[in-house]
């Protein structure tokens, strides 16, 4: 787990790395960074969106984006403010109902010198609706 006052510089060094893989890989990519936060504790994985899939390295892996379906939301500025954006994921799916499973990403977009025009499309994963009828077993 990364204390929260960490991440950024965390994240950086892997797309460090990353970037520096895909300079001797010769990988087809359009420079669209993600960042994948698994479990809602910070444990994350960086990386770029890539053409096909690759063979592991020592320090780098091929990984994917989670499916199924997830909250969105918008935000342009300055990436130290993405929390407000993940609060508002948060809080909408809390007014919907819906249950978040601990597992979001960002999606980021090209690089602007003006951090008010920073894009950032930030995701939750959402558990899928127990349906009438389904199987539910308590303790």
């Amino acid at each position: 787990m990364i204390p929260p006052g960490q991440i950024g510089a965390r994240i950086l060094g892997l797309f460090d790395r990353v970037y520096a893989f895909l300079g001797t890989s010769g990988m087809q990519h359009a420079g669209i960074n993600v960042t994948l936060y698994l479990d809602g504790q910070i444990s994350v994985e960086a990386g770029v969106i890539v053409e096909a899939p690759f063979e592991d390295t020592a320090t780098v892996f091929c990984s994917s984006l989670p499916a199924g379906r997830a909250a969105h939301a918008v935000h342009y500025g300055p990436y130290s403010q993405l929390g407000s954006a993940h609060d508002a994921v948060q809080s909408w799916c809390r007014d919907q109902g819906l249950v978040t499973t601990g597992v979001s990403w960002e999606v980021y977009g090209h690089w602007n010198d003006d951090p008010s025009l920073l894009r950032t499309d930030v995701y939750w994963l959402v558990a899928e609706p127990v349906q009438a009828g389904d199987a539910v077993q308590s303790e």
